[in-house]
């Protein structure tokens, strides 16, 4: 064997050594990540999203909804795995593209209007009828909360009170999408209230007229009755042009003080006090 032979064996032989070892470490690295995805996929649950925007009061159909994987930590507790769990759902408010859907936002269709199943348990709809003025200028939106005054006349005078506080606006005319942020002027408003604010709402609708007062959604709701006091403190009860009609107690007034007075009356001199 020459050396020309023996050089090219050689170069063969680490050829075949370095190929051998590139070999053994890309199985090890590819048995590695598979054992990795095989371990990640035992991880993974799949969860329903919206497919495109939803409004609220809108009955699901398949073509809204389709099914992601996610980590199983990551999904919702009451979240759904497969899309024919919510087929036929309707969405108790607005629901986003990529928004994982939860049991809690959805209610099950018992037929009738959709906007029926999105009221809580124990709720009932109420609609007043509204103007520019009552509407708050077209500011009350669907989701919106707002407390309800009864206006009427009483002993010849204008008597307002609140009635109701903290409601939801459900819809105003038959829009129930609360996306838009502009004026909306409708001509009626539905509130969610409980069966004894609807008996309020309709006999204050026999006596006067309505007016409702927009709240900011971070304000505390004050729980129970209020008593008198805190009512007056909180806002006039009873309103004749412009004035309170809370009597003002009489002011007293100061007296005036006397003036010492001397009388002369020849040589006798007479000192008194002045009436």
């Amino acid at each position: 064997m020459n050396y020309e032979t023996r050089k090219n064996f050689w170069l063969i032989a680490v050829a075949l050594a370095f190929a051998l070892i590139a070999a053994t470490l890309a199985t090890a690295w590819m048995k590695s990540r598979i054992q990795a995805v095989e371990a990640s996929s035992k991880n993974l649950t799949s969860v329903v999203v919206a497919a495109r925007d939803i409004p609220m009061g809108k009955r699901m159909e398949r073509q809204d909804l389709r099914t992601v994987r996610t980590s199983v930590e990551g999904a919702p507790t009451d979240s759904f795995r497969d899309v024919a769990e919510v087929v036929g759902q309707v969405s108790r408010s607005p629901l986003y593209a990529g928004e994982a859907l939860v049991a809690r936002r959805l209610s099950e269709y018992a037929g009738g209007s959709a906007l029926a199943a999105v009221l809580n348990p124990g709720m009932r709809a109420v609609t007043i009828r509204v103007d520019d003025v009552i509407g708050v200028g077209g500011f009350v939106l669907p989701e919106n909360r707002v407390d309800v005054i009864s206006a009427f006349n009483h002993d010849g005078g204008a008597t307002a009170e609140t009635i109701i506080r903290d409601v939801r606006v459900l819809a105003v005319d038959q829009r129930s999408d609360p996306t838009s942020d502009g004026p909306v002027v409708g001509r009626a408003v539905t509130l969610e209230v409980t069966p004894a604010d609807a008996e309020k709402i309709a006999i204050a609708r026999q006596r006067g007229t309505l007016q409702l007062t927009l709240r900011n959604p971070l304000s505390p709701t004050p729980t129970g009755a209020l008593d008198a006091e805190a009512v007056a403190k909180e806002t006039p009860r009873i309103i004749e042009a412009g004035f309170s009609l809370v009597p003002i107690p009489d002011q007293k007034k100061t007296p005036k003080p006397r003036q010492a007075v001397t009388v002369i009356r020849g040589t006798a001199i007479t000192t008194g006090i002045s009436e």
